[in-house]
């Protein structure tokens, strides 16, 4: 019996090496770890897994059409993360971004700097990284922070730049760059070590959750 099944095994692994690579599903970029901004979009994408998935796509797409950059980001990233089925497309996904990049959207602005690093282009990361973080994308900020930290993608370590951007994630409002200016301040990172300040930033992003 035990013979048996460890051959209906083996025969599965021999299988399924054998299917071609085109038959694997792949991965999603780099790049969709940055989830899509607006509620509007949001609960569209929401509606994908629903009774109705044909209209939330078509009312997805309309708002791209028109012009909302949240949207076209949104319907991209849909499709990197195949949530369209067998309608998703990587070329749709890619085209759709790089839309999205010459309109100066801040999200996908961030997602190109993102791609950039996982493919080992450190100039143009750092390139995106700064660009998003002019537009505003407080996430760009708290990359930059953590960057200029550890001196990566070609950069000395710089503390105080790094303090910088954490600050400026914080200013936003974006809970990420509180705590990590409150580690600042507990590990003397860029600023000069305060106990109190720390604690209090620490506890005002563990209540923004």
């Amino acid at each position: 019996m035990r013979r048996g099944f460890h051959l209906l095994l083996i025969g599965a692994v021999v299988f399924l090496a054998a299917l071609p690579v085109g038959a694997q599903p792949d991965a999603p970029p780099a790049w969709a770890q940055v989830p899509p901004a607006g509620e509007q979009v949001r609960q569209l994408i929401a509606d994908l897994s629903g009774d109705q998935p044909g209209v939330a796509r078509r009312e997805l797409e309309t708002l791209a059409d028109t012009g909302d950059d949240d949207a076209r980001y949104a319907l991209a990233w849909t499709h990197a993360t195949r949530r369209l089925g067998a309608a998703s497309s990587p070329e749709q996904a890619e085209r759709l971004l790089q839309q999205g990049v010459e309109r100066g959207h801040p999200t996908s602005v961030l997602a190109r700097a993102i791609a950039a690093e996982a493919a080992g282009n450190e100039g143009d990361a750092l390139y995106f990284y700064n660009l998003a973080a002019e537009l505003d994308e407080p996430l760009a900020m708290v990359h930059l922070g953590r960057v200029h930290e550890a001196g990566k993608l070609g950069l000395g370590r710089n503390q105080k730049l790094a303090a910088r951007f954490f600050r400026q994630a914080h200013e936003t409002g974006l809970v990420t760059g509180t705590y990590e200016l409150g580690r600042c301040y507990l590990e003397g990172v860029g600023v000069s070590p305060d106990a109190l300040t720390a604690v209090r930033l620490i506890r005002e992003a563990a209540e923004g959750g």
